[in-house]
């Protein structure tokens, strides 16, 4: 989560120059920032500066909020003075709010993303806002500067790609897309969308994927790398494990984590053991109990019939015994 934080600031706060205090990061339920609350917040924020918002607007392609911030900038002719030379988004906005934004945003977006041509290799674009409203031809220019985007930004993109755009994108950046899984709350979901795509997965990509868990491994603890890694490589093509001999340092950082795991699997074996062997002395305590409980049951049962059979034959002599005195009362009067 630390990570997560520290990367949005690094995609926003830190470009945006936003002070500590000046922004809280709002989240969603699975871990991750919400992106569009976060910004919204920030964009109606009068504590910072009217510029600086704008400036986050037209990054996020939040139409109402532009037109709202360009409205309020006007009295004061701060809209006269916009270097948009290296920033390819608002110029896009500012454009279309002097022109009157008279054209649909997305109508104009079109034609005016149709002309543009690595202009996005800042990290500073977001893709998903206009992206889905590109006609199909201008849509592939923008698939190779898919490795600038964000990650949530990349997810919405391919969210919104036909099943061959995603081919393309996979043939060209597969390692962008592997390395996004590995971000917090996707590791789930990496091993599947490997499984899948090892037809675009080369000896290069395939290293920079290993060099890439291995430093998760070393510098996060939000899930079990080394565990992935193994999975990984157990499931990986001999040529592409093969490939890795040429790297020492690489595959000796893969053995040792391999090692690791080993260690732990043979740990957590003695550990199974020992629980096995306590198991079975409690089933052994608990069925010698059990063999005592029906011993002690057995012997119970036979005192209470001794005790029974005592009485009655106690009872019956007593009973004879007042008999046979009645009889000899009766005979002693008769005489």
């Amino acid at each position: 989560m630390i990570h997560t934080v520290r990367y949005w600031k690094v995609c926003n706060a830190n470009f945006f120059k936003l002070k500590r205090g000046e922004f809280i990061i709002h989240w969603r339920s699975d871990g991750t920032i919400d992106t569009v609350k976060t910004v919204q917040q920030l964009v109606l924020d009068e504590s910072i500066n009217i510029r600086k918002r704008f400036e986050i607007a037209c990054k996020y392609g939040l139409e109402r909020n532009i037109r709202i911030l360009w409205a309020e900038m006007q009295p004061s002719d701060q809209t006269e003075n916009f270097d948009t030379a290296y920033n390819y988004l608002e110029q896009f906005w500012v454009r279309w709010m002097r022109h009157g934004s008279r054209v649909p945003w997305m109508q104009e977006a079109s034609e005016y993303f149709k002309h543009a041509r690595g202009y996005f290799s800042t990290g500073f674009t977001r893709f998903n806002w206009f992206f889905s409203y590109l006609q199909p031809g201008d849509r592939q220019k923008f698939l190779k500067e898919m490795e600038f985007a964000e990650d949530d930004d990349l997810r919405l993109c391919l969210h919104a790609m036909t099943k061959e755009e995603e081919e393309k994108i996979l043939k060209a950046n597969v390692a962008l897309v592997l390395l996004n899984c590995l971000r917090w709350p996707l590791q789930n979901l990496f091993l599947e969308t490997v499984q899948k795509t090892w037809k675009y997965i080369d000896e290069s990509k395939f290293k920079v994927v290993l060099f890439h868990i291995l430093d998760s491994k070393d510098s996060l603890r939000d899930f079990d790398y080394c565990e992935l890694l193994e999975i990984f490589w157990n499931r990986s093509p001999s040529h592409l494990k093969e490939s890795t001999k040429e790297d020492p340092h690489l595959r000796v950082d893969i053995d040792s984590c391999l090692d690791e795991m080993r260690r732990k699997r043979e740990a957590g074996d003695k550990s199974i053991d020992l629980c096995l062997d306590e198991i079975r002395r409690k089933r052994e305590n608990d069925l010698c109990l059990d063999e005592k409980r029906r011993k002690n049951e057995s012997f119970n049962n036979e005192r209470l019939y001794y005790e029974q059979k005592v009485n009655y034959d106690t009872k019956r002599k007593r009973k004879a015994i007042r008999k046979n005195r009645g009889w000899h009362s009766k005979k002693q009067k008769k005489n």
